[in-house]
């Protein structure tokens, strides 16, 4: 196991805090290739996961059978540390391999074990666990803020914003090809290019790939 793994959860944590760490709570890293299932909506979930290496998407299938995509997770970022703590433990989306990646799966309850609670760094991993779990609830968010808005250039716009916050300057790449955007924002691939298209006339953006600039 890599303990080198660069993930918010060791932030102030030593080498050999990180070796100490996985000494003792012996995990499993598991392997995936892309568009494999990790996890399907409904499934009864016990572990978080720490993303070692690869991508993962975490998306909604509707009704309809329309495929949102919620998040795009990455090398560092942790899987279902929220849905393991709630009262039913059922995920309610579907968790799938974006890219080949491996996942290093902790029981949950090994997190409170006696040997892991008497470390010295505990209370730091314990801080930066809650730490994570109140930024997903803030990219939640700034989620459901993007899909409430009522047309497509809104939506546009509204997540582009929130980038250009982020990175902190009017022109940065985004990590979604135009087909991902499309299914992260819950519209129409054609009908987002034609908005896209449009927002470029009006000088609103400019764009080439998945790099953006604001200019309004």
């Amino acid at each position: 196991m890599n303990t080198e793994i660069d993930s918010d959860l060791f932030i102030g944590l030593s080498a050999d805090d990180r070796k100490k760490f996985f000494e003792i709570i012996g995990g499993e890293e598991k392997i995936f290739k892309p568009k494999n299932i990790i996890y399907m909506s409904g499934s009864n979930i016990t572990k978080f996961g720490i993303i070692t290496e690869g991508k993962i998407d975490v998306i909604n299938i509707t009704h309809e059978g329309n495929v949102n995509l919620m998040f795009t997770l990455k090398k560092g970022d942790m899987v279902c540390e929220s849905v393991c703590f709630t009262e039913s433990k059922k995920i309610p989306f579907d968790i799938v391999a974006k890219t080949d990646a491996k996942i290093y799966f902790v029981e949950k309850d090994k997190l409170f074990s006696k040997n892991i609670m008497e470390q010295k760094f505990y209370n730091k991993l314990i801080q930066n666990f809650f730490t994570i779990l109140a930024q997903e609830n803030v990219n939640k968010a700034k989620k459901m803020d993007i899909l409430s808005r009522r047309t497509t250039e809104d939506k546009v716009l509204t997540y582009l914003y929130m980038q250009s916050k982020l990175c902190g300057k009017k022109s940065f790449d985004i990590p979604f090809n135009r087909e991902e955007l499309a299914t992260f924002l819950a519209v129409d691939r054609s009908a987002l290019s034609t908005v896209i298209a449009g927002m470029n006339k009006k000088n609103i953006i400019r764009c080439k790939k998945n790099h953006f600039t604001l200019l309004k």
